[in-house]
């Protein structure tokens, strides 16, 4: 699918040949398409949901401080900050 609008766009190893705005678009299509939930979705469970989000608090403010995230249906997102060791 990336691929395909790759491309469509005229995107070819990540540099635009055409169109300034493609790899805008690009990344516009592919958070649309995560945003979906589309596949296994196993993190649509809130057990499995719940899992992750506390794997992410195991090294909280140990390895990293955990800035924010957001677990989605067939994703995770996290923002963190290293800390020094």
């Amino acid at each position: 699918m990336v691929e395909g609008w790759k491309a469509e766009l005229s995107i070819r190893d990540g540099r635009l040949d055409t169109d300034a705005r493609a790899m805008d678009i690009l990344r516009e299509r592919i958070d649309t398409y995560e945003d979906v939930g589309d596949g296994a979705c196993w993190l649509g469970d809130d057990r499995i949901a719940a899992l992750v989000q506390e794997t992410f608090f195991h090294f909280d403010l140990e390895r990293y401080r955990l800035i924010a995230w957001w677990v989605m249906p067939n994703h995770v997102h996290a923002l963190i900050e290293t800390l020094d060791g």
